[in-house]
């Protein structure tokens, strides 16, 4: 029986709209606990993640059976509408498109 292996390192980049400067600390300690734990209900789990005040960088192991573009939709619409929820920036915030 044939036995397969597969690996897809995918190294995410998405911004702030305008690449606006709003995710300081007292936005991304807590964007980065809910980023976790979004990720890992959709049953991916981020290698390495790094917010900054203006962009996010995340590593994730993708597995096969995953659409990158359905989970990126998911994580960025989801996080978006969070942020807003929770009022961790002031003023109405959104991600860059794309």
């Amino acid at each position: 029986m044939l036995h397969s292996h597969t690996r897809i390192w995918v190294h995410l980049i998405w911004s702030t709209k305008n690449r606006q400067r709003v995710l300081f600390k007292g936005a991304g300690i807590p964007l980065y606990e809910h980023l976790l734990k979004k990720a890992k209900q959709e049953n991916i789990e981020f290698e390495q993640l790094n917010i900054q005040p203006d962009y996010i960088h995340g590593l994730i192991d993708l597995s096969p059976d995953i659409c990158l573009s359905d989970f990126m939709k998911s994580i960025k619409g989801e996080s978006d509408h969070w942020i807003n929820e929770n009022r961790l920036i002031g003023g109405h915030f959104n991600w860059q498109l794309g």
